[in-house]
């Protein structure tokens, strides 16, 4: 190869090097105009709401009894941030939340995980299931109080009932949708049947089940409200009954705007605790 074919390939290689910069400079730039925009959106539409909802309730169209204030559930908020809502009745509701939620995830991975590892335990025991899941959840509080009282014990055999299928369900989709060509691999690598799970479905199901935790944790913690608001001594279920029988519109909106916040913290932390451990799938995806 002559010096001037060598220098027209150095080019070229240069200005495709140059074209992918290009290239990744105006996508991010995109990205931005488009994060601002989706941001501006959501920050107008909340200013819009919030203003009308204040002007409504500023100028009685509509009694605040009822609908409350902006501003005044935010005074609510603000003041409850310090007291028992949030030192006695938050902390009694993530208690039963978390304590529920371990408990239907231990029980709901290792019953998927035993349906899929033996298929006649899932033929046997799936019309049971099916009939069990179908009961509604909230004519079970009844009887959970009589067994375990007013106390968390309640509250955590609510979230289990309920959870426990959600979880179960998903992680049997999860550990089923495997990859065909890796289940022929470990057929011609001749792994057992326990080898072929633990290296080949359970990885591959961890993506799937990173969202089921997700789901099972808000799950979780709104079927721990429920539970109080029907039954409960303490939690932030409860307040939410006394204050919606004592009128007090604005703190029960503060209760709840608690809750959102609360939620999606939980949501969050779960999302980047888990993004640890599906690192590598992103890798993989990206093909690096």
């Amino acid at each position: 190869m002559s010096a001037v074919e060598l220098d027209l390939s150095d080019q070229v290689a240069i200005d495709e090097e140059n074209g992918k910069e290009r290239l990744l400079v105006a996508t991010r730039q995109l990205e931005r105009k488009q994060s601002v925009q989706k941001w501006s959106i959501r920050v107008g539409f909340v200013i819009l709401w919030l203003g009308s909802w204040q002007y409504v309730s500023a100028e009685k169209l509509l009694n605040p009894v009822f609908i409350g204030e902006p501003s005044g559930i935010w005074r609510s908020f603000v003041g409850m941030l310090g007291g028992s809502v949030v030192t006695t009745d938050l902390r009694i509701t993530l208690f039963e939340s978390i304590i529920g939620f371990l408990a239907s995830m231990i029980v709901g991975i290792f019953v998927a995980y035993s349906f899929v590892r033996f298929p006649v335990l899932e033929r046997a025991f799936r019309p049971i299931v099916t009939a069990v899941n179908s009961v509604p959840r909230i004519a079970l509080i009844p009887i959970f109080i009589i067994w375990f009282g007013f106390g968390p014990m309640s509250k955590i055999a609510n979230i289990v009932s309920f959870v426990t299928f959600t979880v179960l369900l998903g992680a049997i989709g999860a550990f089923t949708a495997s990859d065909r060509d890796h289940m022929l691999l470990a057929k011609v690598l001749g792994f057992s049947e326990r080898e072929r799970m633990w290296k080949f479905v359970v990885p591959n199901a961890i993506p799937a089940l990173a969202n089921i935790f997700e789901l099972a944790l808000i799950y979780s913690f709104l079927g721990a409200i429920t539970a109080e608001m029907l039954g409960g001594a303490q939690g932030v279920g409860v307040r939410l009954v006394l204050f919606a029988n004592q009128y007090q519109t604005n703190d029960y909106f503060a209760v709840l705007l608690l809750i959102v916040i609360v939620t999606v913290a939980i949501v969050q932390g779960m999302r980047l605790l888990l993004k640890r451990f599906v690192k590598w799938r992103e890798v993989e995806m990206r093909g690096e």
